[in-house]
């Protein structure tokens, strides 16, 4: 059974970003179900990866946006939103990275990748 684990720093950027925007949050957590479900009847990231509102990032990060989401909503576009995310198999969790924007998007892939790789090297120490 895959879980989520948050990572230090996520939950108070998570908390402002979802002031600001708060139907694309929900969109991408609704993706997030999506994907962890994904995950949890397959145990194949690959095909995880695969899903439509999944983006490759650098390394073996991925972006969950908030396209095709079920939830209600207002008429009109919304805002192109990353849910940064790294899932590891060895232990089977979906660390939540950060949350942003495409206007923060190369910030948000340098201060999460580092977060990423931190995670990488702790998981080989075991």
């Amino acid at each position: 059974m895959w879980i989520l684990e948050k990572v230090t720093g996520f939950e108070s950027r998570f908390k402002k970003f979802s002031k600001k925007h708060e139907i694309e949050v929900s969109a991408a957590l609704s993706n997030l179900q999506t994907y962890v479900d994904v995950l949890n009847k397959t145990n194949n990231l690959q095909t995880a990866n695969q899903q439509l509102f999944v983006h490759s990032e650098q390394d073996e990060m991925v972006a969950i946006d908030q396209r095709g989401a079920k939830i209600e909503r207002k008429t009109g576009k919304l805002k192109a939103t990353r849910l940064y995310v790294y899932a590891a198999v060895i232990n089977q969790t979906v660390y939540l990275l950060g949350i942003g924007d495409k206007d923060s998007q190369k910030q948000d892939l340098q201060t999460f990748s580092k977060k990423m790789k931190k995670i990488i090297r702790g998981l080989s120490d075991d």
